[in-house]
């Protein structure tokens, strides 16, 4: 077996793709560390996904996708959006802003859909927009819900008072990207209702085991027992319906 030790390493630059991280075991990144010679700061980043033929996508967090306010024309701000909740694997929920095909004006220069997350490369405590094209690769079978139509501007203002999801705040069951979400939504009015708390639920509790793994890494052995004791569905339930103003 031919082992290369911790000295040749350090002596050449050197990179690595793996999916580090636990909880999100699809997103793989790249970790390109410089000779100890050239500095002692490694560069990480998200890597895109693949399609079939192995050609990249551009994922909701990938560095091609980022959009800041500033970019959006104010032509744009009475533009109506369709807004709409994501469930991804995680279990993660990203709320977005689709332009309506009702919107009189749809004006060409204003982005086709916007995303919004407190997470950020995995790390919390970041917000994101990015602007993905929703009816494409990672999105486009994506479980959706439908919330309601506003304005941009109403959006974006809505998403500047939301509150970014740091690590110490940050609870599994009672503040997450869905209590971040929730904030963005409340803040345009729209109605919750028990379509929406099902649509909760049944994407949290799609993946058991990577469930019971954040709920092992974010609450111990306590919530492991409650979830077991309640049946995991019934435990959601309650978790979720009791956060929602249900009409």
């Amino acid at each position: 077996m031919d082992c290369t030790s911790a000295e040749d390493i350090n002596s050449h630059q050197f990179t690595i793709k793996n999916a580090f991280l636990e909880e999100f075991p699809g997103k793989k990144y790249e970790v390109n560390c410089p000779a100890s010679e050239d500095g002692n700061t490694c560069i990480v980043k998200q890597m895109a996904q693949q399609d079939g033929a192995g050609n990249d996508l551009v994922t909701c967090f990938a560095e091609e996708s980022v959009i800041s306010k500033e970019d959006i024309p104010t032509e744009c701000d009475n533009e109506m959006y369709n807004v709409t909740l994501h469930a991804l694997t995680g279990p993660h929920f990203i709320l977005a802003a689709t332009k309506s095909l009702d919107s009189s004006s749809a004006n060409p220069i204003c982005p086709q859909s916007l995303a919004f997350s407190t997470m950020d490369g995995g790390q919390r405590g970041k917000k994101q927009i990015v602007s993905p094209k929703l009816d494409l690769g990672e999105f486009k079978d994506l479980p959706k819900h439908n919330l309601g139509v506003a304005a941009l501007a109403d959006v974006l203002k809505a998403e500047e008072n939301a509150d970014p999801i740091d690590g110490k705040s940050f609870n599994l069951a009672t503040n997450n990207c869905v209590t971040y979400a929730s904030s963005i939504w409340r803040k345009l009015e729209f109605v919750e209702t028990e379509d929406l708390a099902n649509f909760l639920v049944e994407n949290i509790i799609v993946d058991e085991a990577q469930l019971e793994k954040l709920a092992s890494k974010h609450g111990g052995r306590r919530l492991l027992k409650a979830m077991s004791n309640e049946g995991l569905k019934k435990f959601w339930s309650n978790i979720v319906y009791s956060q929602l103003y249900l009409n």
